[in-house]
């Protein structure tokens, strides 16, 4: 029964045009849906990676404000109880819209947190 509804929640995540992320508290990426990756043009052998700094990098270096990019993740790792949301401008001229989540456990402590992206317009 949870390996159908693993399945089905995969299946729907897997067919959003959202991109998806979620990055355990140790920085581990547990999740990343196929569009998270095409959103960012990051290469495979980058996204399967789930240590996820490599993929920091390429990321960063295709936002416009690669400073600002880079201080709001730290933020948000060192934070992980915050939600977040702004606005992303990459170098192709594409704006992205940024919403960070907090995942509880049963417990209501901090287990995850969850990224979205949505391409806006």
């Amino acid at each position: 029964m949870i390996a159908d509804k693993n399945h089905i929640l995969t299946a729907i995540l897997e067919s959003s045009t959202t991109g998806y992320m979620v990055i355990n508290a140790k920085g581990v990426k547990l999740y990343q849906n196929q569009q998270f990756s095409d959103i960012y043009k990051i290469p495979p052998d980058i996204a399967e990676d789930p240590a996820w700094l490599r993929q920091l990098e390429w990321v960063a270096d295709t936002v416009k404000d690669k400073e600002s990019f880079l201080s709001k993740i730290h933020f948000l790792d060192q934070h992980p109880e915050e939600d977040g949301s702004d606005h992303i401008e990459l170098k192709d001229g594409r704006l992205l819209e940024r919403i960070s989540t907090p995942i509880f456990n049963p417990d209501y402590a901090i287990e995850a947190a969850a990224r979205r992206l949505r391409l806006c317009g």
